[in-house]
Protein backbone atom coordinates (compact mmCIF):
# COMPACT_ATOMS: atom_id res chain seq x y z
CA UNK A 1 0.00 0.00 0.00
CA UNK A 2 1.41 3.62 -0.88
CA UNK A 3 2.24 5.88 1.81
CA UNK A 4 0.07 8.95 0.58
CA UNK A 5 1.74 12.86 1.80
CA UNK A 6 -0.07 15.99 1.25
CA UNK A 7 2.06 18.92 0.57
CA UNK A 8 0.70 22.34 1.83
CA UNK A 9 1.02 26.12 2.78
CA UNK A 10 -1.07 28.39 3.83
CA UNK A 11 0.21 31.01 1.35
CA UNK A 12 1.34 31.19 -1.95
CA UNK A 13 5.18 31.60 -3.07
CA UNK A 14 6.66 30.34 -0.08
CA UNK A 15 8.33 26.99 -2.58
CA UNK A 16 5.24 24.32 -1.63
CA UNK A 17 5.56 23.42 -4.89
CA UNK A 18 9.05 23.19 -5.59
CA UNK A 19 9.41 20.91 -2.58
CA UNK A 20 6.65 18.49 -3.97
CA UNK A 21 8.64 18.13 -7.17
CA UNK A 22 12.01 17.57 -5.49
CA UNK A 23 10.62 15.35 -2.74
CA UNK A 24 8.97 13.29 -5.44
CA UNK A 25 12.21 12.96 -7.50
CA UNK A 26 14.26 12.28 -4.35
CA UNK A 27 11.86 9.39 -3.34
CA UNK A 28 11.79 8.20 -7.20
CA UNK A 29 16.19 8.46 -6.98
CA UNK A 30 15.44 6.07 -3.75
CA UNK A 31 14.29 3.29 -6.32
CA UNK A 32 11.02 4.02 -5.22
CA UNK A 33 7.52 4.15 -7.40
CA UNK A 34 6.29 7.49 -6.98
CA UNK A 35 3.61 9.63 -8.47
CA UNK A 36 3.45 13.48 -8.03
CA UNK A 37 -0.41 14.99 -8.26
CA UNK A 38 -0.50 18.36 -8.40
CA UNK A 39 -3.93 19.13 -7.30
CA UNK A 40 -3.72 22.83 -7.33
CA UNK A 41 -6.34 23.29 -9.79
CA UNK A 42 -5.64 26.96 -9.55
CA UNK A 43 -2.47 27.39 -10.27
CA UNK A 44 -0.90 24.32 -11.78
CA UNK A 45 3.05 24.18 -12.20
CA UNK A 46 4.41 21.31 -11.00
CA UNK A 47 5.17 20.01 -14.55
CA UNK A 48 7.44 22.96 -15.33
CA UNK A 49 10.10 21.61 -13.02
CA UNK A 50 10.05 18.71 -15.54
CA UNK A 51 10.62 20.80 -18.14
CA UNK A 52 6.67 20.01 -19.47
CA UNK A 53 5.02 23.14 -21.33
CA UNK A 54 1.53 23.90 -21.14
CA UNK A 55 0.88 22.30 -24.26
CA UNK A 56 2.38 19.04 -23.14
CA UNK A 57 -0.51 18.56 -20.29
CA UNK A 58 -2.75 17.38 -23.05
CA UNK A 59 -5.00 15.35 -20.55
CA UNK A 60 -5.30 16.72 -17.35
CA UNK A 61 -7.26 15.67 -13.79
CA UNK A 62 -9.69 18.34 -15.03
CA UNK A 63 -10.67 16.51 -17.65
CA UNK A 64 -10.83 13.38 -16.12
CA UNK A 65 -13.33 14.33 -13.47
CA UNK A 66 -15.35 15.91 -16.33
CA UNK A 67 -15.99 12.20 -17.81
CA UNK A 68 -13.67 12.46 -20.68
CA UNK A 69 -11.13 9.44 -20.57
CA UNK A 70 -9.44 7.15 -17.71
CA UNK A 71 -7.45 8.29 -14.98
CA UNK A 72 -4.54 6.19 -16.16
CA UNK A 73 -4.21 8.03 -19.43
CA UNK A 74 -3.44 11.52 -17.03
CA UNK A 75 -0.44 9.76 -15.66
CA UNK A 76 2.71 10.89 -17.43
CA UNK A 77 6.22 9.02 -16.99
CA UNK A 78 8.80 11.13 -16.39
CA UNK A 79 11.46 8.60 -15.80
CA UNK A 80 13.54 8.84 -18.72
CA UNK A 81 12.85 12.76 -18.85
CA UNK A 82 14.73 13.26 -15.67
CA UNK A 83 17.19 10.06 -16.51
CA UNK A 84 16.45 7.98 -12.99
CA UNK A 85 18.30 5.10 -12.48
CA UNK A 86 17.81 1.98 -9.76
CA UNK A 87 15.04 0.90 -10.61
CA UNK A 88 13.16 4.21 -9.44
CA UNK A 89 9.88 5.08 -11.31
CA UNK A 90 8.27 8.68 -11.52
CA UNK A 91 4.66 9.66 -13.05
CA UNK A 92 3.06 12.90 -13.22
CA UNK A 93 -0.36 13.66 -12.46
CA UNK A 94 -1.41 17.33 -13.21
CA UNK A 95 -4.35 19.80 -13.50
CA UNK A 96 -4.91 21.79 -16.29
CA UNK A 97 -2.45 24.93 -16.73
CA UNK A 98 -5.35 26.19 -19.49
CA UNK A 99 -6.48 29.79 -18.65
CA UNK A 100 -10.06 28.30 -19.50
CA UNK A 101 -10.07 25.52 -17.21
CA UNK A 102 -8.44 27.48 -14.42
CA UNK A 103 -11.27 29.85 -14.89
CA UNK A 104 -14.05 27.45 -14.77
CA UNK A 105 -12.25 25.73 -11.61
CA UNK A 106 -12.57 29.26 -9.76
CA UNK A 107 -15.76 30.44 -10.85
CA UNK A 108 -17.78 26.70 -10.96
CA UNK A 109 -15.78 24.53 -8.64
CA UNK A 110 -14.84 21.26 -9.69
CA UNK A 111 -16.97 17.69 -9.27
CA UNK A 112 -14.83 16.15 -7.18
CA UNK A 113 -17.32 12.46 -7.69
CA UNK A 114 -14.88 9.39 -8.24
CA UNK A 115 -11.59 11.16 -7.25
CA UNK A 116 -10.53 9.03 -4.28
CA UNK A 117 -11.57 5.85 -6.23
CA UNK A 118 -9.29 6.79 -9.22
CA UNK A 119 -6.47 7.63 -6.87
CA UNK A 120 -6.81 3.98 -5.46
CA UNK A 121 -6.74 3.28 -9.01
CA UNK A 122 -3.48 4.83 -9.66
CA UNK A 123 -1.96 3.45 -6.55
CA UNK A 124 -3.06 -0.22 -7.55
CA UNK A 125 -2.47 -0.16 -11.47
CA UNK A 126 0.81 1.81 -11.05
CA UNK A 127 2.15 -0.61 -8.77
CA UNK A 128 3.08 3.07 -5.97
CA UNK A 129 5.10 3.47 -3.31
CA UNK A 130 4.30 7.12 -2.50
CA UNK A 131 1.86 9.40 -3.67
CA UNK A 132 2.95 12.84 -2.96
CA UNK A 133 -0.06 15.13 -3.75
CA UNK A 134 0.63 19.08 -4.17
CA UNK A 135 -1.89 20.85 -2.86
CA UNK A 136 -3.47 24.34 -3.69
CA UNK A 137 -2.19 26.81 -0.97
CA UNK A 138 -5.03 27.99 1.64
CA UNK A 139 -7.95 26.10 2.53
CA UNK A 140 -10.39 24.83 -0.04
CA UNK A 141 -12.82 21.77 -0.56
CA UNK A 142 -9.74 20.30 -3.04
CA UNK A 143 -7.80 20.56 -0.31
CA UNK A 144 -9.75 19.06 2.79
CA UNK A 145 -10.75 15.84 0.66
CA UNK A 146 -7.03 15.25 -0.91
CA UNK A 147 -6.02 16.03 2.74
CA UNK A 148 -8.41 13.68 4.60
CA UNK A 149 -6.83 10.95 2.42
CA UNK A 150 -3.34 11.37 3.38
CA UNK A 151 -0.97 9.21 5.50
CA UNK A 152 1.17 12.62 5.69
CA UNK A 153 1.12 16.13 5.48
CA UNK A 154 4.31 18.37 5.09
CA UNK A 155 3.56 21.91 5.82
CA UNK A 156 5.42 24.73 3.90
CA UNK A 157 6.16 28.39 5.69
CA UNK A 158 8.39 31.08 5.84
CA UNK A 159 9.82 33.02 8.95
CA UNK A 160 7.06 35.59 8.89
CA UNK A 161 4.18 35.72 11.25
CA UNK A 162 0.92 35.80 9.00
CA UNK A 163 2.87 32.09 7.75
CA UNK A 164 3.07 31.29 11.55
CA UNK A 165 -0.93 31.91 11.81
CA UNK A 166 -1.89 30.55 9.33
CA UNK A 167 0.22 27.22 9.88
CA UNK A 168 -1.50 27.07 13.60
CA UNK A 169 -4.87 26.65 11.64
CA UNK A 170 -3.48 23.73 9.07
CA UNK A 171 -1.93 21.89 11.95
CA UNK A 172 -5.40 22.06 14.29
CA UNK A 173 -6.91 20.83 11.10
CA UNK A 174 -4.85 18.09 10.22
CA UNK A 175 -4.99 16.56 13.94
CA UNK A 176 -8.53 16.85 13.73
CA UNK A 177 -8.22 14.62 10.47
CA UNK A 178 -6.07 12.24 12.05
CA UNK A 179 -3.52 12.74 9.94
CA UNK A 180 -0.50 10.47 11.20
CA UNK A 181 2.19 12.52 10.89
CA UNK A 182 2.47 16.67 10.41
CA UNK A 183 6.32 17.65 8.91
CA UNK A 184 6.75 21.28 9.33
CA UNK A 185 9.17 22.82 6.81
CA UNK A 186 10.78 26.31 7.29
CA UNK A 187 11.97 27.41 3.63
CA UNK A 188 14.11 30.39 2.36
CA UNK A 189 15.42 31.25 5.91
CA UNK A 190 18.04 34.39 6.08
CA UNK A 191 21.52 33.82 7.68
CA UNK A 192 20.37 36.70 10.35
CA UNK A 193 18.45 33.93 11.74
CA UNK A 194 19.80 31.40 13.95
CA UNK A 195 18.62 27.87 12.92
CA UNK A 196 18.47 25.94 15.90
CA UNK A 197 16.48 28.91 17.88
CA UNK A 198 13.82 28.59 14.73
CA UNK A 199 13.90 25.08 14.71
CA UNK A 200 12.96 24.81 18.54
CA UNK A 201 10.41 27.98 18.66
CA UNK A 202 8.59 26.08 15.76
CA UNK A 203 8.55 23.01 18.12
CA UNK A 204 6.92 24.44 20.42
CA UNK A 205 4.36 27.19 18.84
CA UNK A 206 3.13 23.42 17.14
CA UNK A 207 4.08 20.59 19.26
CA UNK A 208 5.86 19.21 16.44
CA UNK A 209 9.28 17.49 16.52
CA UNK A 210 9.21 17.09 12.74
CA UNK A 211 10.51 20.22 12.16
CA UNK A 212 12.74 21.10 8.91
CA UNK A 213 14.81 24.43 8.19
CA UNK A 214 15.29 25.13 4.50
CA UNK A 215 18.17 28.32 4.74
CA UNK A 216 18.02 30.93 1.80
CA UNK A 217 19.93 29.68 -1.38
CA UNK A 218 20.96 31.64 -4.08
CA UNK A 219 21.29 28.24 -6.37
CA UNK A 220 17.27 28.60 -6.29
CA UNK A 221 18.18 31.53 -8.49
CA UNK A 222 19.99 29.83 -10.92
CA UNK A 223 17.62 27.27 -12.08
CA UNK A 224 15.43 27.43 -14.96
CA UNK A 225 12.04 25.82 -16.29
CA UNK A 226 13.17 21.58 -15.68
CA UNK A 227 15.88 21.84 -13.34
CA UNK A 228 15.36 20.32 -10.19
CA UNK A 229 17.61 21.38 -7.42
CA UNK A 230 18.12 17.86 -6.35
CA UNK A 231 19.49 16.55 -9.36
CA UNK A 232 21.87 20.33 -10.81
CA UNK A 233 22.99 20.15 -6.45
CA UNK A 234 23.36 16.65 -5.01
CA UNK A 235 25.65 17.95 -2.62
CA UNK A 236 23.96 21.16 -1.32
CA UNK A 237 23.02 21.17 2.30
CA UNK A 238 19.15 21.60 0.90
CA UNK A 239 19.09 18.33 -1.23
CA UNK A 240 20.89 16.69 2.02
CA UNK A 241 17.88 18.04 4.13
CA UNK A 242 15.43 16.74 1.28
CA UNK A 243 17.25 13.47 1.59
CA UNK A 244 16.50 13.47 5.33
CA UNK A 245 13.00 14.07 4.72
CA UNK A 246 12.69 11.46 2.20
CA UNK A 247 14.28 8.54 4.30
CA UNK A 248 11.97 9.50 7.03
CA UNK A 249 8.80 9.05 5.00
Amino acid sequence: MAKTIAVHSFRRGVGKTSLAANLSTQLALNGKRVALVDVDFHAPCAYQFFGLRDEDITLSLNSFLEGEHDILAVAQDLTARISLQGGGKLFLVSASPKPSDVTRSLRDGLDMTGYADAMAMLERELSLDFMVYDCSAGLNEDTLLTTAMTDDILLMLRPEQQNYQGTAVMVELARKLEIQSIHLVVNDVPESINAQELRQKVEETYGCDQVYVFPHADEFMSLSNGQLFVLSFPEHMITEKIQALAKRL
